[in-house]
C-alpha cells in the first residue's frame, strides 16, 4: 500500500494542466431568424458578449457584410472584465431589400480572444414587399428639355404580397423644377400607378437633383416612400459630352479631342457666335451630320505650345439661341511631354561594387512616329557619364534605353550632376536629368561609425 503521503507530494510535484489567463469570447445568441418581415421595416436584436475567460476581453472591430445591418456598441464598452456580460444591439434595415427567398445577413466579431479571434453572428430574414418601384429607390431621366415630358417613368406595383397598389399623392420638394402625372398601369396583369415628370418651363439649365414622396396606397394603409430624381434641363441646345475628363488619356500637343456636337432640339437653325480661345486649346466648327444648320461640331486641338502638366479649363461656346446663348463643357486632363525619361532622375552609389555603379532608365518620345535614331547623350561632371544602349526592337521606335554609369571614384559626401539628352528631333528641344551621387567613404562610415580612443599618461 502506498503511503498517503506520496499520493500528496505526487500531486504536489506533477501537477495538473494549469488553466491559461486568457479572454474567451461566449456570444449568444450565435444565430437568430427575423421571420418574415415587410420591405421598409427596422428590427432590432439583443446579443449578450460574456467574457468567460480570466483576463480581459478587448472587442477590436464588428463587421458586417450589409450595410443595411447596424451593430450598436459604443467604444467605452468594448473592454470587457472576466465574467462580465455586454448586451449589444444588431439592427436590419430591410428597406429596399424585398427578395423572393430568405437572406442571410453576417456580422463578424474581432477580439484579442486567442482562441476565436473572429465569432460570426448570423441573421436570417424573408424580407416581402407590398409594392415594387421600377426602377428601384432612383430615377435618372436624363436630358429634359424645358416645358417637356421625360420619356423615363417611375412605375409603382405590386409587390410580392400580389395586394393591389396604387399611388394617391406624389410630393415635390419645392426646389425641384418638375411637375408629376399619376396614371394608371398595368404589366403582366398586375395593376399599379405610373409616374411621368415634367419640366417648368421657366427651369433654369442644368442637372437637377432632389426627392419625391410617394403615398401608397395598399389595402386600407397609406404608406410614404422617397425616391431620388436626377435630371438635366436643357432649353432648345442639347450637347455632348457634357464633360471632357482626359485624365486617362494620352493628351499631346496638336492632338484632337473628343469633339462637342450641339444640337437644336427645335430643328431650326442657329449660329454659333464665339468658342473661347485659351492657352490650352484650340478649336475646329464644322456642320455637323443634319447640314441643315441645326447641328454643329466643336473640335478641341491641343495646342502645339500648350505646357506639361495638368490642365483644366472651361470650354464657353456663345450662340444666337435666345433660351440658350451660353453652353459651358469643363475639360481637364494632363498634357503630356513631347519627350519625357523613366524614372525622371538618377541615384548613383558607389559602393564598391557593379550593383550601384550604373542604372538604366528609358528614354521615351510621345509624338507619333518620332523615331529616336539620332540621340546624343551628354554629361557635366567627370565622376559619371552615360551611352545610348542598341538593344531596340522595331515596334519600339519611339523608346531608347540609355545606361548612366559612373566612370571614376566619388569622393565622400553627396554630388550633383546633370545628364543633358538631345532627341536629335525637329522642334523638340533637349531635355536634362537630374544625378545623385553617393561617394564610397560616405557608405562606408554610415555602415560602421568611427570611435577614437582616449589614452592619458600615468601620472597625468
Amino acid at each position: 500500500m502506498i503511503p498517503t503521503v506520496y499520493i500528496i507530494l505526487g500531486l504536489l510535484v506533477f501537477p495538473g494542466p494549469k488553466r491559461e489567463d486568457r479572454p474567451s469570447i461566449v456570444v449568444d445568441p450565435a444565430a437568430f431568424d427575423l421571420g418574415r418581415i415587410l420591405d421598409g421595416e427596422h428590427v432590432s436584436k439583443k446579443v449578450l458578449l460574456r467574457n468567460a475567460g480570466r483576463a480581459e476581453l478587448v472587442i477590436r472591430e464588428i463587421k458586417s457584410d450589409c450595410g443595411c445591418t447596424v451593430v450598436d456598441l459604443p467604444p467605452e464598452a468594448r473592454r470587457i472584465a472576466p465574467g462580465e456580460t455586454r448586451e449589444v444591439s444588431i439592427t436590419f434595415d430591410s428597406t429596399g431589400r424585398a427578395r423572393p427567398e430568405a437572406q442571410t445577413k453576417r456580422i463578424t466579431i474581432l477580439s484579442n480572444d486567442p482562441v476565436n479571434p473572429e465569432v460570426v453572428v448570423t441573421l436570417d430574414v424573408l424580407v416581402e414587399s407590398e409594392y415594387r418601384l421600377s426602377p428601384a429607390g432612383s430615377i435618372h431621366l436624363q436630358s429634359l428639355r424645358r416645358g417637356d415630358e421625360s420619356r423615363r417613368t417611375l412605375d409603382v406595383l405590386p409587390g410580392s404580397l400580389g395586394k393591389p397598389v396604387r399611388v394617391a399623392k406624389v410630393e415635390v420638394n419645392p426646389e425641384m423644377p418638375l411637375t408629376v402625372r399619376v396614371d394608371a398601369f398595368e404589366q403582366d396583369s398586375q395593376r399599379g400607378s405610373r409616374i411621368t415628370f415634367k419640366a417648368h418651363d421657366d427651369a433654369p439649365l442644368g442637372v437637377v437633383r432632389g426627392q419625391v414622396t410617394l403615398h401608397i396606397e395598399v389595402e386600407d394603409r397609406t404608406l410614404e416612400r422617397r425616391v431620388s430624381v436626377q435630371a438635366m434641363i436643357v432649353g432648345d441646345l442639347e450637347f455632348k459630352p457634357q464633360l471632357l475628363n482626359l485624365i486617362n488619356q494620352k493628351v499631346l500637343p496638336g492632338k484632337k479631342l473628343a469633339p462637342i456636337t450641339l444640337t437644336r432640339t427645335t430643328r431650326q437653325p442657329f449660329r454659333i457666335l464665339s468658342v473661347n480661345d485659351n492657352p490650352v486649346l484650340a478649336f475646329e466648327i464644322r456642320e455637323g451630320v443634319r447640314k441643315d444648320g441645326t447641328e454643329f461640331i466643336i473640335q478641341p486641338v491641343v495646342r502645339e505650345s500648350a505646357p506639361p502638366g495638368p490642365f483644366g479649363v472651361q470650354i464657353r461656346i456663345r450662340t444666337d439661341s435666345i433660351d440658350q446663348p451660353i453652353v459651358d463643357v469643363p475639360a481637364f486632363g494632363i498634357i503630356t511631354p513631347p519627350l519625357f525619361t523613366d524614372p525622371p532622375e538618377v541615384y548613383l552609389r558607389d559602393d564598391g561594387s557593379v550593383i550601384g555603379a550604373s542604372r538604366q532608365l528609358r528614354l521615351i518620345s510621345s509624338a507619333a512616329g518620332a523615331a529616336l535614331d539620332n540621340i546624343t547623350v551628354a554629361t557635366d561632371s567627370s565622376l559619371v557619364k552615360a551611352r545610348v544602349l542598341p538593344n531596340r526592337t522595331e515596334d519600339a521606335l519611339n523608346t531608347v534605353l540609355i545606361s548612366v554609369y559612373l566612370a571614376s571614384e566619388v569622393p565622400s559626401g553627396r554630388h550633383s550632376a546633370t545628364l543633358t539628352i538631345d532627341p536629335g528631333l525637329e522642334g523638340v528641344a533637349p531635355i536634362t536629368v537630374p544625378i545623385t551621387l553617393l561617394g564610397r567613404q560616405d557608405q562606408i562610415n554610415e555602415a560602421h561609425p568611427r570611435t577614437t580612443t582616449s589614452t592619458t599618461a600615468p601620472g597625468g
